[in-house]
């Protein structure tokens, strides 16, 4: 019977020790309270590398605003329309606002002077800016504080609801939790290419999923539209959207304790390219409210070491009583 104790109670601390383990060796990093940051380098089906940077966010720690030029809620013509993610981040911090990473968003008129920047709907704080196209996916942020995709049939079916919103592809990449098998059906955008891209989902839970890949380089040759949709899936997301890429796919960072914000990875056009709009992760929806620390790894991993130590004890033990049962009466 003791035996049997023994043997059960070292099984347990072994599975607790591996489970925290696996935790604890995760290489994410989180940046803020509910933001994680993280970067991979995978093979595409073609079997070349590309370089993806991701951030996970919680809602109900954090928030994604609709980025604009000087933060000035009311959209412009041709490149008084554009400005780049450093400057739009600049100009959000300027305004109060606590930044805590940031992507690129919307396609938009590049080179038309005489057209409104971006492309499709835009909402900031409630109001609606620029109206969805008939063809647009759109994430946005309802007035409930929950992610939400969907494209014109789903805004209309939910009017006045929408707090934040900015555009997407034709299609989406993942649909009722059903990645596409086709390029053409996530959207119409350099189809069937490995390109640089930009995307963004939301998980089961609630959380978004924000994913910029490098590409057109030899140390990063991009993603398809359909690769893009299995990687999002693969990291558990039940629905996303494309965003615009090219030289437009871009991510970047603030500094916890500077909050120096940074771009984390290399636009292809060798230098950030001035965008219509973004998706800004900020820690409330109102300025000025602080940044919130990130809950600390360390307890886990020092659960890990306690737990690894127990088990070899334990380990130890066993052994010893055993060799004490083997031993032969005198």
């Amino acid at each position: 019977m003791k035996k049997t104790f023994l043997k059960l109670f070292i099984i347990n601390f072994i599975m607790l020790s591996l489970t925290v383990n696996v935790f604890a060796a995760n290489n994410a990093q989180s940046l803020y309270d509910g933001v994680t940051y993280n970067e991979e380098h995978i093979i595409n089906t073609d079997g070349k590398n590309a370089d993806v940077f991701s951030l996970t966010v919680d809602l109900t720690k954090a928030y994604t605003i609709c980025g604009l030029p000087d933060n000035i809620k009311a959209l412009q013509v041709g490149s008084k329309g554009q400005q780049t993610l450093s400057e739009m981040v600049a100009a959000a911090q300027r305004d109060g606002y606590t930044v805590y990473a940031a992507m690129n968003a919307d396609f938009f008129c590049r080179f038309d002077e005489n057209k409104i920047q971006p492309e499709g709907m835009v909402i900031r704080d409630g109001k609606l800016l620029n109206p969805i196209g008939s063809y647009n996916s759109f994430y946005g942020v309802m007035k409930n504080g929950k992610a939400f995709i969907g494209h014109i049939y789903d805004y209309t079916n939910h009017l006045g609801e929408f707090d934040q919103a900015v555009s997407g592809d034709y299609g989406a990449l993942i649909k009722n939790g059903e990645a596409i098998t086709e390029d053409k059906q996530g959207g119409w955008h350099a189809v069937g290419d490995t390109e640089p891209r930009a995307a963004v989902g939301i998980k089961k839970d609630g959380t978004v999923f924000m994913v910029v890949v490098d590409g057109r380089s030899d140390k990063s040759d991009g993603l398809t539209l359909t690769q893009l949709a299995n990687y999002m899936k693969e990291n558990g997301c039940v629905t996303a959207i494309n965003l615009d890429g090219g030289g437009s796919a871009q991510m970047g960072i603030c500094d916890p304790e500077t909050q120096e914000f940074k771009i984390v990875n290399s636009p292809s056009d060798g230098q950030e390219r001035p965008i219509a709009n973004a998706i800004l992760v900020v820690s409330d929806r109102e300025p000025n409210v602080p940044a919130k620390a990130p809950v600390s790894n360390t307890p886990k991993i020092i659960v890990t070491v306690i737990g690894f130590t127990l088990v070899a004890l334990l380990y130890v033990a066993a052994f010893v009583i055993n060799l004490k049962n083997k031993r032969p009466n005198n």
